[in-house]
């Protein structure tokens, strides 16, 4: 999504890197620079509330034109179809990539995601969260006190997220939120799309989520609160790539002989 990526990333194991660079019709839209409920979700103090500033609103658009861009791509698809891959690995962030991997004959799907297990990839899989003890990942982190008032606010951003996660707000006539976009709700977004480049016998994006094999989370487990989970959830935080260089390897062997 961003131009300043480019090619780059963050392995020396990869052959082959297709870079799907954005339509010029949707190259401003797909800018995250230019939105601040993303660019600065990590800089500034969050509302107690999330309706008016949940980041899905501006994050959504952005997700669904990168899909759409990807499926038009149809001699690339081909190609990937042709490799007939063992497995798919993809970051949790919406429906597209469940799609993707049905399409191309990938029989084992893995997702992860760079963070900690929030609440709305949990309940993708059917994993429930508890608004009485685990605070709402898009709200700020109001310490670990479970007085009403905690509870209540957190219960409040939690019921939202199920309500526009699940659709079930958006089914009405209320679904039209006034912003900078008009968003309908993340599922029924791209099942659109997808079904218009696959055809509408498509099989159903959320069961296709849910026939994910395993889902890798960039997270401790003694480092998380407590919360259900799911024999699928595999944490993998902690594990990384031995970059020692020879000089930093000779300053352990001298700490370590002190």
């Amino acid at each position: 999504m961003s131009p300043d990526l480019q090619m780059k990333n963050e392995t020396r194991k990869v052959e082959k890197i297709y870079h799907i660079a954005p339509s010029l019709a949707n190259a401003k839209q797909v800018d995250v620079k230019n939105m601040h409920l993303i660019a600065d979700s990590f800089s500034q103090r969050r509302p107690f509330l999330t309706f008016f500033d949940h980041p899905i609103i501006e994050f959504d658009p952005i997700m669904a034109t990168v899909c759409k861009d990807t499926l038009k791509e149809h001699e690339l698809l081909q190609k990937l179809t042709n490799e007939r891959f063992d497995v798919g690995i993809a970051e949790m962030y919406d429906y597209c990539p469940s799609a993707l991997f049905h399409k191309l004959g990938v029989r084992t799907k893995i997702k992860v995601t760079a963070i900690h297990l929030i609440q709305m990839v949990s309940r993708k899989f059917d994993i429930p969260s508890f608004a009485s003890f685990m605070p709402n990942a898009m709200a700020p982190r109001l310490g670990l006190e479970s007085s009403f008032f905690i509870r209540m606010l957190n219960f409040y951003n939690e019921f939202f997220d199920w309500l526009w996660i699940d659709e079930i707000y958006f089914r009405t006539q209320y679904a039209r939120i006034i912003t900078l976009h008009i968003i309908t709700t993340p599922c029924s977004q791209k099942d659109k799309i997808i079904r218009e480049e696959f055809g509408q016998d498509f099989p159903n994006l959320k069961e296709l989520v849910k026939n994910t094999s395993l889902m890798f989370i960039n997270s401790n487990p003694f480092l998380e609160l407590t919360r259900p989970t799911s024999n699928k959830v595999i944490y993998i935080g902690g594990l990384v790539d031995d970059m020692a260089s020879e000089e930093s390897k000779k300053l352990d062997e001298a700490i370590n002989f002190c």
